[in-house]
């Protein structure tokens, strides 16, 4: 390890932002009195995040892209490349071999995703693949709206009433596939029976949806026609863009029997993906993920440190994904620690192995105020401890988040608690070198944070920041020691 590296945490309270409506007050001193007295006495600013999840908080933290990883490696010329990819003629070919229905879940976020299902489809029908059925997977996005969905599902319909290859079966949330093993289950047994929720008026369906402010990712698994039926010798494409968690869909549809008794079950079904994804068995997927051109690790390495991420087990194999640049591989510049409510902080920030922590607190998983109240409570306070060694040995301290929650909570007399942390995510700067009054922040995003920090622990590296003195000059620029 180099001599002036100057050590730094970063504390994140994922899920937590600037609420700008101020409807109702919690963060007052009771509630977080440790973020309201280094918020006073030090640098604070806010950032703008788009991200919605800690999964894509941490892919733009880490990796600095906002747009999804495949979007770019697909491109313009969609149809010759998977003409020439060897992956996916090896696929089509098994999938047309066995005669039978092949189901592709995809995402319809964007115009994007649209157009790439369009020409997936259309490369599947020159192979010969006729029986398609397109199941919906939905997602909380930034800029989610239920008319942009009913928007898209009309730009796919056009696809699907011009071709009789191709019909739509099952619309889900996000959140059936990759949360919990039970939701899983019962769109697998929607999968495999056509029973369940029908909506032939899928505007109808919207309007509900969109009445009742249903998050995209929590949709309940429903249907417009049947016919989508999951049987024995089917194939499965899952056209994701990024590393998701579908361990729990393939070992239902591969492992059937150590879930369900019921009297038939389909067997031999054949999952492929787009991209790598998460899962018990190995999936083959039509391209691997390229190395990001930065990353957290490739920092680690230029400037010759090492990392401690400081999370829960569930997290670990993605935040390992994102700070290795899209890559399922261990690094020996990072190294991870199981979040604990009694983690000996002292212990953790002097271990003499690490340059650069990250303490990876969420505050999401809350279902009333009061929960999030104590959720806020307990951060505060391990917030506390980590400033109080921060000052004791001299380190950066930089306070974040990397996406906030909007929720909506009924109070007793039937008024609504809304908290709303979505828009502006807080940026607290605790360094004696980084004076407030004579240094400022400039406008950036999380995605410009990862640099900024990198650029406090090793001046002079030609690693951008978003601090500066008044006269315009770079922060690196004040380290002499």
């Amino acid at each position: 390890m180099q001599e002036d590296i100057r050590r730094t945490v970063l504390f994140l309270i994922n899920g937590f932002g600037v609420d700008k409506r101020d409807i109702y007050d919690i963060l007052n001193d009771n509630t977080v009195p440790y973020i309201n007295k280094l918020a006073r006495e030090n640098i604070y600013t806010t950032m703008p995040s788009i991200a919605t999840d800690y999964k894509t908080g941490f892919r733009m933290f880490s990796i600095g892209q906002k747009d999804l990883p495949g979007y770019k490696k697909l491109g313009e010329d969609m149809l010759s490349k998977f003409e020439k990819n060897e992956r996916f003629n090896n696929i089509a070919n098994e999938v047309l071999s066995r005669n039978k229905k092949l189901h592709i879940f995809c995402y319809l976020d964007n115009e994007t995703t649209i157009d790439q299902a369009k020409k997936i489809i259309q490369c599947l029908n020159d192979k010969g693949i006729k029986n398609i059925y397109i199941h919906v997977i939905l997602r909380t996005l930034k800029d989610f709206t239920y008319k942009k969905l009913e928007k898209n599902i009309n730009s796919l319909k056009l696809v699907i009433f011009n071709n009789p290859n191709v019909n739509f079966g099952v619309f889900l949330g996000s959140d059936m596939i990759d949360k919990n093993l039970n939701e899983t289950k019962e769109l697998y047994q929607m999968l495999i029976t056509e029973v369940g929720e029908r909506w032939p008026d899928f505007v109808r369906k919207i309007d509900i949806l969109e009445s009742k402010k249903t998050k995209p990712s929590e949709i309940r698994p429903f249907f417009i026609t049947g016919g989508f039926k999951v049987e024995e010798g089917d194939s499965i494409l899952f056209l994701n863009y990024e590393y998701v968690d579908y361990t729990n869909i393939v070992d239902l549809f591969q492992n059937p029997k150590l879930y369900f008794s019921l009297s038939h079950l389909p067997g031999d079904i054949h999952v492929y993906s787009l991209f790598p994804l998460k899962s018990k068995v190995n999936i083959t997927s039509i391209y691997e993920n390229e190395e990001s051109e930065n990353h957290l690790v490739k920092y680690m390495e230029k400037i010759q440190t090492k990392a401690l991420i400081i999370t829960t087990q569930d997290r670990i194999p993605y935040i390992n994904n994102f700070c290795n640049g899209l890559q399922n591989v261990k690094s020996d510049r990072l190294d991870f620690m199981l979040l604990d409510d009694n983690l000996p902080i002292a212990n953790v920030v002097t271990n003499p192995n690490y340059q650069f922590y990250i303490f990876d607190l969420d505050i999401s998983n809350v279902n009333n105020i009061n929960e999030l109240r104590n959720a806020l409570i307990k951060a505060d306070t391990m917030l506390g401890k980590v400033a109080y060694q921060c000052k004791l040995y001299d380190y950066s301290l930089f306070i974040s988040s990397l996406y906030g929650i909007s929720r909506e909570w009924k109070r007793e007399n039937n008024q609504v608690y809304h908290i709303d942390y979505s828009n502006e995510m807080p940026l607290i700067i605790v360094d004696r070198l980084i004076i407030k009054g004579k240094h400022y922040v400039n406008q950036g995003t999380i995605i410009n944070l990862l640099p900024t920090l990198i650029n406090n622990m090793k001046p002079n590296n030609g690693i951008p920041s978003m601090i500066s003195t008044p006269s315009g000059g770079i922060l690196s620029s004040l380290f002499k020691r």
